[in-house]
């Protein structure tokens, strides 16, 4: 009698270990074919390659939000409902592309396996495979994300083009990042445009002068007045503000290469607190 409820229950033992088997592999052949088909939706809608720079957008906006706030639940793509104005309608917000190839990925996802990949799953996937189909390296992301149910302007307390260092820094290092970190991060603005409103101070009016930064490559600064002549509308109008690449002065403004940073060490750079940060040129230099 031993031997037998020994042996009943060494294969219910193997039966459990051979469930939990196959029920992993399952998963994992899930997981691989949604992101295959995932890839597949995105190659073919990725014919326009600046929705690429939309999704690194909402990637960063995400981002800042779990530093700040909850962060990484794409509660960005949230509509307007009633009174409550979502996220969406800020106007640090209003630049990322690409709002309607996720919701297009979220529709097609939905048919196939409904209610399984969210959509902060479904943005980090994306935006993953945007990078890759830009010239960046693809890599891995564990996937399981919940989505947040709340989205609120009020909200929104991303960083702007006035973020300091100092502020951008101590923001990271509350989630154990540093300054090589920061100097990372700031490789997305490789790709993308740049509203004129964000930097228009830079090419006028700098810190009240009446004059341009003197700091400003004096090509890139007749370049960028021509393409943001006066007046500028502001960011509170940035739905008919002008635009610019974020690597005015390259000829790949849709791929992840390293003219970012090749522009920030001949002082071709939009933003006047880059030349703040002391671990660039040592990074840029070393890499």
């Amino acid at each position: 009698m031993m031997a037998m409820a020994t042996m009943t229950t060494t294969r219910k033992a193997t039966a459990t270990a051979m469930a939990t088997e196959m029920r992993s592999v399952t998963e994992m052949w899930s997981a691989t074919a949604m992101e295959n088909y995932l890839r597949s939706i995105l190659s073919v809608r990725m014919v326009d390659p600046e929705k690429s720079s939309g999704f690194l957008g909402f990637i960063d906006f995400d981002f800042w939000k779990l530093i700040l706030l909850q962060g990484c639940d794409a509660s960005v793509l949230l509509d307007s409902k009633g009174d409550n104005v979502a996220e969406k309608e800020a106007s640090l917000n209003l630049s990322p592309r690409g709002f309607e190839v996720i919701d297009e990925i979220k529709m097609e996802l939905e048919k196939q396996c409904r209610g399984v990949v969210s959509c902060a799953d479904i943005l980090a996937l994306a935006t993953r495979d945007g990078v890759a189909l830009s010239g960046g390296s693809s890599y891995h992301i564990p996937t399981g994300g919940r989505d947040g149910m709340i989205s609120t302007i009020g909200e929104v307390q991303i960083p702007g083009p006035s973020f300091s260092v100092d502020a951008a820094l101590s923001a990271l290092q509350t989630i154990n990042l540093d300054l090589d970190d920061l100097t990372t991060l700031l490789g997305a603005h490789n790709i993308g445009f740049c509203h004129c409103g964000f930097f228009v101070n830079r090419l006028y009016n700098f810190e009240g002068t009446g004059l341009p930064d003197p700091d400003l490559d004096p090509g890139l600064l007749d370049s960028l007045q021509k393409k943001c002549p006066i007046p500028i509308n502001q960011i509170f109008n940035i739905s008919i503000d002008p635009t610019v690449f974020m690597t005015p002065m390259t000829k790949t403004p849709f791929t992840l290469d390293s003219s970012f940073y090749c522009g920030c060490l001949t002082g071709k750079r939009f933003f006047s607190w880059i030349k703040n940060l002391p671990s660039l040129m040592l990074l840029v230099h070393w890499h």
